[in-house]
């Protein structure tokens, strides 16, 4: 016999798998290095996978403004509008972050991207995470320096690429 109290159990054994998935997904990447196992349970709700198809938009800010990415499994190119014109910046891989601006109160972006076929991403909430890391900055510190470091990295490897040729 199925019952509420089943349907919610069920539920909440669905949406703890869910916190495991993602949180294995992450533990690994830069981004949150440093940051203990039992922050995460904190985190995840503001963390969802979406996939896109080839050509599909994964990202065109100010449409996605609160919405960073994390690259799981395929390639984005990373776009940034100028003059009317979109101009490829990056064609990003597993692992890259992007459009996290939000976390650091940044509100205006002019970037997209672009899905180079299949791609799957890890969308995160950076409205939800910047609250939580208000709340809780010994969560927020060291995910504020993890990104501060991976876009100095990031920047870096495109700036190597378009001014210098490698």
């Amino acid at each position: 016999m199925v019952t509420l109290s089943s349907i919610n159990q069920d539920a909440d054994l669905e949406r703890s798998a869910e916190v495991g998935r993602l949180s294995c997904a992450i533990t690994e990447h830069q981004l949150f290095a440093g940051l203990l196992w039992e922050s995460f349970p904190r985190l995840v709700s503001a963390f969802r996978t979406k996939e896109f198809q080839d050509e599909e938009i994964t990202c065109h800010c100010p449409d996605a403004l609160h919405d960073g990415f994390l690259v799981l499994e395929g390639r984005v190119a990373i776009t940034h509008r100028l003059r009317g014109l979109d101009h490829i910046l990056d064609l990003a891989g597993f692992g890259t972050v992007f459009n996290l601006e939000g976390l650091a109160g940044i509100e205006e972006s002019h970037g997209a991207a672009r899905a180079l076929g299949k791609v799957r991403l890890l969308v995160m909430d950076t409205q939800l995470l910047k609250r939580e890391f208000d709340s809780h900055p010994q969560i927020g510190y060291p995910i504020i320096k993890n990104f501060a470091k991976l876009m100095i990295v990031q920047h870096d490897k495109v700036f190597e690429h378009w001014v210098m040729g490698t």
